[in-house]
C-alpha cells in the first residue's frame, strides 16, 4: 500500500473514536434527572417540555443554527441557550462536551441528546409532544 494510505488511517482512526467517545458519553446522560439547572439556566421553565441549546460563537455549524433556534424562542417554544464559552461551568455540569449540542427535557429529566445541527421541525415536534 502507498504511504499516504496509511497517513490517512493514523489520522483518521483517532478523528472516529474521539466521535464515537463523544457520543457515548452524551447518551450516558439520557434518563438522568436535573433537579436544578446550572448555571444561567436556572431561570428555565421546567414544567413544561424543554430544549437546552448549548453553543458556541465560534462554531461553524451554530452560527447557522442559532438564528433558527432564536426565531423558535422568541416564537413562544420552550428553549434556552447556553453560551458554553460564557458559562463553561454550566456545560462542564450537564457534561456538554460538543457544539452544537441540543438536550431534550420533559419534566426535569433528560430525554434525548443531539449533538451537530439538527432539523429543527423535529425538535418542535418534540416540545408539541
Amino acid at each position: 500500500m502507498p504511504w499516504f494510505v496509511y497517513l490517512i488511517a493514523i489520522i483518521s482512526i483517532p478523528m472516529l473514536l474521539f466521535m464515537l467517545w463523544t457520543r457515548w458519553q452524551a447518551g450516558r446522560m439520557k434518563g438522568d434527572t436535573l433537579k436544578v439547572l446550572p448555571g444561567s439556566l436556572r431561570t428555565a421553565d421546567t414544567s413544561r417540555p424543554l430544549i437546552i441549546y448549548a453553543y458556541s460563537p465560534t462554531c461553524g455549524p451554530c452560527k447557522s443554527i442559532t438564528p433558527r433556534v432564536d426565531e423558535l424562542a422568541n416564537a413562544g417554544k420552550n428553549i434556552v441557550k447556553l453560551n458554553v464559552h460564557d458559562d463553561l461551568a454550566a456545560a462542564q455540569q450537564m457534561n456538554i462536551r460538543a457544539t452544537p449540542t441540543f438536550i431534550l427535557m420533559r419534566s426535569g429529566r433528560i430525554e434525548d441528546i443531539r449533538l451537530g445541527p439538527q432539523n429543527m421541525e423535529k425538535l418542535i415536534r418534540f416540545l408539541e409532544a
